[in-house]
């Protein structure tokens, strides 16, 4: 069994999900809430391992939402939940 293969969130996935609800029950919109946790990953991969691989890993990943890792979370193919849930 990969991680992918999991049923359960782990963990550090719930921290995360929790951490984005409490941003936006403050008051910070969606996209507030995104930019601030990327400009937060952002500098923590930037600290581990230099700007250069973050900057490979963030054009990476980018090719790979691209090429529709996450389309069956595209707002035609899933409605946002109530307040403001991206998912």
């Amino acid at each position: 069994m990969t991680k992918h293969d999991r049923k359960e969130p782990l963990a550090p996935d719930m921290i995360l999900e929790r951490a984005a609800e409490l941003i936006l029950e403050i008051g910070a919109t969606p996209e507030l809430m995104v930019d601030r946790m990327l400009t937060y990953d952002a500098a923590q991969a930037v600290s581990l391992g230099g700007s250069k691989a973050t900057g490979e890993a963030f054009r990476g990943m980018a090719g790979r939402i691209e090429e529709g890792l996450f389309a069956h979370l595209e707002p035609h193919a899933r409605p946002r939940a109530p307040g403001g849930k991206l998912h």
